[in-house]
């Protein structure tokens, strides 16, 4: 069995990279700026560093863009802010003034989206649409929220995969997320695990 994966970027240099995200905190214009619909986001905000990877990630790996932030960090580009709850870190630009404002506004924001009602509803929801979404690329959905597979099932520990799909005799193990940090190193091992344990 695979693991489902991303799609693999073209690799750039951390220079490059480094540049791109001083642009987006320095360039109204930055190409990070035209999604959606027009906001208020601009340069002189503050962002939650995972909302930096997340909006980079069409270009970067997640861990490409936060290595151009530490070093920006690093380089007294960018300051850190690190709130407690909820427990977040925010970056902005070394020259932004009067900040705590618009943290605070940010924090809000980040405990409403916490809260455990949120984010069952939201990954309940991104989970019926994945499903819908299999089906129409051609893939088999095999099993939902399970720990057995063609008979073989899972014991050394109470994990589940979220979907076991089948396409082109082939199978695979997908996780759907849906946090603002990545999957604790130990959980995402297991699931490795899992997918290469089952037929």
């Amino acid at each position: 069995m695979k693991e489902a994966g991303a799609e693999f970027k073209k690799e750039i240099s951390d220079k490059d990279v480094v540049e791109d995200v001083r642009s987006f905190f320095n360039d109204k214009n930055h190409w990070v700026y035209h999604y959606g619909t027009a906001s208020s986001c601009n340069p002189n905000m503050p962002y939650h560093r995972k909302q930096i990877e997340v909006l980079f990630e069409t270009k970067y790996f997640h861990w490409v863009t936060d290595r151009a932030v530490n070093m920006l960090l690093k380089e007294g580009f960018l300051k850190e802010v690190k709130t407690t709850k909820p427990k977040a870190k925010f970056v902005y630009r070394h020259d932004v003034r009067y900040i705590k404002r618009e943290i605070k506004k940010r924090e809000k924001i980040l405990l409403h989206y916490s809260d455990p009602i949120i984010t069952k509803a939201i990954g309940d929801y991104a989970e019926m649409l994945l499903s819908f979404l299999f089906r129409i690329k051609g893939f088999k959905i095999a099993g939902c929220n399970t720990n057995e597979y063609k008979g073989v099932r899972w014991e050394e520990s109470d994990n589940n995969l979220d979907f076991i799909l089948e396409k082109d005799n082939i199978s695979y193990g997908v996780e759907v997320k849906n946090t603002l940090s990545y999957l604790e190193k130990n959980e995402f091992e297991i699931k490795i695990r899992m997918c290469e344990y089952y037929p």
